[in-house]
């Protein structure tokens, strides 16, 4: 979701769903000239540097967040040839919001980044 639509939402006096707004990612806004990502990151991001141009799915923006309460989880799985068979198979299909992938790889780890803090996750 776009900033702007965020605002449109957050503004509007009948919402359709609630959204639980956690963190934004801000690659594609005004905002991500303000910020700049490490070296590091640009040089070993899997998404900028090896996401293929012929890939079924849309190359995603996962440089830029921006925290949006004091805590984010975020969800590690090994990228195996079985875990990354069994994400294409989970992504596309129609029931992906009522299954949660980390109960369907070997092992699922979690790490919790507070207000403050910086991960560094290869995407």
């Amino acid at each position: 979701m776009k900033l702007g639509d965020f605002v449109k939402y957050y503004n509007s006096g009948s919402r359709e769903k609630v959204l639980n707004v956690i963190s934004l990612e801000f690659s594609d806004t005004r905002l991500s000239n303000l910020v700049e990502t490490p070296k590091l990151v640009r040089k070993l991001s899997w998404v900028e540097n090896l996401w293929p141009e012929s890939s079924l799915f849309e190359r995603p923006s996962v440089q830029k967040y921006c925290l949006m309460g004091g805590e984010k989880i975020f969800y590690l799985i090994r990228p195996s040839s079985a875990n990354l068979a069994l994400f294409e198979h989970w992504s596309s299909s129609n029931n992906q919001n009522e299954m949660f992938f980390g109960d369907h790889v070997d092992k699922c780890y979690t790490c919790s980044v507070k207000q403050g803090q910086t991960l560094f996750i290869p995407t």
